[in-house]
């Protein structure tokens, strides 16, 4: 009776710890996808300030951005009279 009653608490013990260990690990994979996303976030903010410095130094004309729009300068506006202007 003894010894069944140690198997249980030792199993119990190597149940916990597994548990423990699954959980350590899934913290650290949160924890590595919350620093992708926020470096994928500095990227993108990024990649767009780029991309209004491109266009703004291509097609000057072609833009209309609003001062409190940072990313509207990389936006062309649209334009109907210049139909033979090749994009």
């Amino acid at each position: 009776m003894r010894n069944r009653f140690l198997l249980m608490i030792v199993a119990v013990a190597a149940a916990g710890l597994l548990l423990l260990s699954l959980r350590q690990q899934r913290i650290a994979v949160i924890h590595n996808m919350s620093t992708l996303h926020h470096a994928l976030d500095a990227d993108r903010a990024r990649l767009w300030q780029l991309r209004a410095e491109v266009a703004s130094l291509a097609r000057p004309g072609m833009l209309k951005a609003e001062p409190h729009d940072d990313w509207a300068a990389a936006v062309p506006a649209w334009r109907e009279s210049d139909t033979n202007d090749v994009r």
